[in-house]
């Protein structure tokens, strides 16, 4: 683990072909965008996405999403060398999360929190693979557990959503880089097949979205299977990363840089939020980010801030709340704001004198994650409370067991549920091995993109 803080080689950048997809491999139940959105993308041009080989010949996408099943192994003659191995597979080990844990804050409560949460997740998904952010029509659920969400339609972001934790943990789909078979490996493998499927094609190529949820869908979905395809190096995952990193690029706003509900329509820091984190992993696996689409994002992070960038709004800088500017400082820092950056020290400081958040886990997941980055005395003052809070309100014993519900989330108790409290709060409690600090390790190097 050790190694993974030494800089990384320059790798040149090499072009991957487009990838085609067969007629006959249409969306699982995906939902057809809308003639006036799907126009709009297909009347773009963009840059070609890349992907950054350590050395011999180029990546080469498959030509089919079924070319290599989930869970199978990309062996034979002729095969291309694999990518760098990254980053997001080495912390994610079962001695580096022990490693992290240790020296970043959390304690074994905070490790047998997770697992019971995992634990949860998994009796509550559904026969085809998915989740459901009403999580009572699961047959093994039959209504035992209280708080539904009410987001019915929103299976695509449902389902990103509870893999995320999964993943977090180190659990994939298949073998990872290393050779070690997860515990969960057919629950993660179903899911994915699940997003996979819902994949669409045409002129919204690349795109998982729901009518429910839309870009925000997309914008997780895109986190979950660029984080499965790092740990695991899958080729299939690989067309699909890049797929819907096209999407994203393409649905970004063109004028403000931002994304919401439709491509191209004017941003909200939530959405450009989900879309960053999506494109940060994309990053770690060593899928380029065209560096067009990193100057868009901070072109609309500057329109909805406030005192320099120390706050930041949600469509304009009128509309601020402690989860936007969360949200919007985390952005700054994977767009490469450096630790001594004015703002940030602001932003990071405000966040400091407001602390966790008693039932607002939009708002604890990103500010956590600003304050970890961050590191230092106010980092530990954070994680104490935070950890605490977190461990003193899951729900212990009967099915609702490794749960948590907080109803006084206004951003999403209501929509999301118990299904979407419970994800947040796991990840939340992986804060400590999901991303590696951005000013110690390489994470940070370079942003997303050149500024």
């Amino acid at each position: 683990v050790a190694s993974i803080a030494e800089p990384v080689p320059e790798i040149p950048l090499v072009e991957v072909p487009p990838i085609v997809v067969p007629e006959e491999q249409a969306p699982v139940e995906a939902t057809p965008a809308p003639a006036a959105a799907a126009a709009m993308v297909s009347s773009l041009s963009i840059e070609p996405v890349d992907v950054r080989p350590a050395k011999g010949p180029v990546v080469e996408a498959p030509t089919e999403l079924n070319e290599l099943p989930v869970g199978s192994t990309a062996e034979g003659e002729g095969t291309p060398e694999p990518v760098p191995i990254s980053e997001l597979a080495f912390a994610r080990t079962d001695a580096a999360r022990k490693e992290a844990v240790m020296q970043r804050g959390g304690t074994p409560a905070t490790e047998a929190a997770v697992v019971r949460a995992l634990g949860w997740l998994s009796r509550h998904q559904l026969e085809d693979g998915s989740w459901n952010f009403n999580h009572q029509i699961c047959p093994q659920c039959n209504g035992q557990c209280t708080s539904p969400g009410m987001l019915v339609r929103a299976r695509v972001g449902a389902t990103a959503m509870a893999l995320l934790p999964f993943l977090g943990a180190g659990h994939t789909h298949r073998s990872d880089v290393f050779g070690k078979t997860s515990d969960y490996h057919n629950t993660v493998a179903r899911g994915l097949k699940f997003l996979l499927l819902n994949m669409q094609t045409g002129p919204m190529d690349g795109a998982m979205t729901d009518p429910a949820g839309r870009l925000y869908d997309h914008g997780l979905a895109m986190t979950a299977i660029a984080e499965a395809y790092g740990m695991t190096q899958d080729r299939e995952l690989l067309a699909a990363t890049q797929r819907a990193v096209r999407f994203t690029v393409l649905a970004q706003d063109p004028i403000g840089g931002g994304w919401r509900y439709m491509p191209r329509q004017p941003g909200d820091t939530s959405a450009v939020a989900w879309q960053v984190m999506g494109l940060k992993s994309a990053y770690l696996s060593y899928i380029k980010v065209p560096d067009s689409t990193v100057t868009g994002v901070s072109r609309f992070l500057n329109y909805v801030a406030l005192d320099g960038g120390a706050r930041y709004g949600y469509t304009n800088a009128s509309k601020v709340t402690d989860g936007t500017i969360a949200a919007g400082l985390l952005c700054r820092m994977y767009l490469g704001w450096k630790r001594d950056e004015p703002a940030l020290v602001r932003g990071v400081e405000y966040l400091s004198r407001v602390g966790p958040s008693a039932g607002d886990m939009y708002y604890n997941y990103y500010a956590t994650q600003v304050m970890h980055h961050f590191e230092g005395p106010l980092w530990a003052e954070w994680n104490r409370k935070m950890r605490d809070d977190l461990l003193d309100t899951q729900v212990k014993g009967n099915h609702l067991d490794g749960s948590w519900f907080f109803p006084g989330d206004k951003h999403g108790a209501a929509p999301g549920g118990r299904l979407y409290c419970t994800s947040l709060a796991a990840l939340t409690l992986e804060v400590y091995y999901r991303y590696m600090p951005l000013y110690t390790k390489r994470a940070a190097q370079g942003g997303l993109g050149q500024q």
